[in-house]
């Protein structure tokens, strides 16, 4: 049974959210004080924290960097849930945790980021023990290799095995994370976007029979489209369609076109990508360019965006690049510029990312034809 760890001081909501979580199969350690919190992580190594931004005690963003920084508790995932919403705090939040939830929230959200985060927890945590198993075995063949120079061919096979089979773990990540994606685009848009319809058709029935003031009605229906929108973009961004259906150069393009929404000026240059890439290979760079555009909204404070695509004599570069705060936005040991640098890896390629000439942040792209 997986643990959370709940720090929140409003009773109410931890109450509530302690009983949902615990009806959907989880262990839930409560406190409503940040100290206590780290008190009871300490003690119950929980799978996951779910935490609060204002306590009454010490702040949320506290309580996150000194989880990170013991190095005990570093790599239990941390989701942020607050009231506040601004852009600033938010990037503050995400400095030290994996996720941050603005309340209100829906709790069939709550549930696909929970399941999700634990999950991928537990594949990483898996990776980490195999190839720790597989340092032990190197370590030890290596040993053994020492003593004769006849071992030195059944080292080198051993260290290249190694390498096979971390290369097919981080596949295998890869996959799962594709396939988690897709589940939770599913149970969005067919359960919660089933529901919002349904709701409506209920506000409308109600509206017609009780003879309801037409401009509640009016209001009431909007709102109801807006949540039915917002389901269908976010099942959209988690398994997305685009790149089958319009070929990898239009889904990029038409996720780029999203930016516009945001505030952010865009260049675009994606000829070269045009039948360059099977279809197989299409959703790992789609996930590089999301990842990527991801970062430049959260943590850049980017007024323009720049990304172009060339073909040369040794294949494709791709560049992205911002006008941003540079590197200090990026949080190098992060979960997404890792899977940034195995999916590339994936490709046959290589990432880089740095400080641009001048100023931002630039990601490098290049894969040989």
């Amino acid at each position: 049974m997986s643990t959370v760890l709940l720090i929140e001081d409003d009773m109410s909501l931890r109450e509530n959210l302690a009983l949902f979580l615990q009806t959907e199969g989880f262990q839930v350690f409560e406190s409503e004080t940040g100290k206590f919190g780290l008190q009871l992580a300490h003690e119950k190594q929980p799978d996951l924290i779910l935490c609060d931004l204002r306590l009454p005690d010490i702040s949320g963003f506290e309580v996150a960097r000194a989880i990170k920084e013991d190095s005990s508790l570093s790599g239990i995932p941390i989701i942020i849930i607050s009231a506040v919403s601004g852009t600033e705090e938010i990037v503050r939040g995400l400095i030290n945790a994996e996720d941050y939830i603005t309340k209100p929230f829906n709790m069939a959200e709550l549930k696909a980021r929970v399941r999700s985060m634990l999950r991928l927890k537990e594949a990483l945590d898996e990776i980490k023990s195999l190839n720790l198993s597989l340092e032990e075995r190197v370590a030890r063949r290596t040993e053994e290799l020492t003593q004769a120079n006849r071992l030195l061919a059944a080292e080198i096979r051993l260290r290249r095995e190694s390498e096979e089979y971390s290369a097919e773990l981080s596949r295998k990540l890869l996959e799962i994370r594709e396939m988690e994606r897709m589940q939770i685009a599913e149970e969005l848009h067919d359960e919660l976007g089933q529901q919002v319809v349904a709701l409506k058709w209920t506000v409308q029935h109600v509206c017609d029979t009780q003879g309801i003031d037409a401009e509640v009605r009016a209001d009431l229906t909007t709102r109801l489209d807006r949540i039915n929108e917002t389901v269908r973009v976010v099942s959209h961004q988690l398994s997305p369609a685009a790149f089958k259906n319009l070929g990898i150069r239009s889904a990029v393009e038409q996720m780029a076109q999203g930016l516009i929404k945001s505030g952010l000026s865009l260049e675009l240059n994606l000829e070269a990508l045009d039948d360059f890439f099977p279809e197989d290979w299409s959703i790992d760079l789609y996930r590089i360019i999301q990842e990527a555009l991801t970062n430049i909204l959260k943590h850049a404070a980017a007024g323009n965006m720049r990304m172009i695509a060339r073909r040369n004599k040794s294949g494709l570069r791709l560049e992205i690049s911002d006008n941003g705060i540079g590197m200090e936005s990026i949080h190098r040991e992060g979960l997404g510029l890792a899977t940034m640098h195995q999916r590339a890896i994936r490709l046959g390629g290589r990432l880089a990312v740095a400080t641009g000439k001048s100023g931002g942040t630039e990601v490098i792209l290049e894969i040989p034809e």
